[in-house]
């Protein structure tokens, strides 16, 4: 892959960080943590006509669950990171190198 290339991978690398610092309309906060916690309080209600299927899903410790995921946005907001305009399909092979350009 082209990333195995040193100077593709810092050329790829300068470009995200140009991408990261796009400044995008709308709130700067992260929505993942909302999402996950809406989630969590959505799943732990949740009931089954299938008995088996219901006691299996109440052996899941649901307070547990969202206990450790307030643990980690804990530990990520002591990050101070940015909310940046990203995109996960920004990969090696979906990039197309300009050969005249270099």
């Amino acid at each position: 892959s082209d990333m195995k290339e040193p100077r593709i991978a810092a050329e790829i690398a300068k470009q995200l960080q140009k991408f990261h610092q796009v400044d995008i309309p709308g709130s700067k906060e992260p929505q993942l943590w909302n999402d996950v916690f809406k989630f969590l309080k959505k799943a732990s209600v949740l009931k089954f006509e299938d008995n088996e299927k219901q006691k299996r899903y109440e052996m899941i410790s649901f307070r547990e669950i969202q206990d450790e995921v307030k643990e980690l946005k804990d530990l990520s907001d002591l990050l101070h990171a940015p909310v940046v305009f990203a995109h996960n399909d920004l990969l090696s092979g979906n990039l197309m190198l300009n050969d005249l350009e270099g």
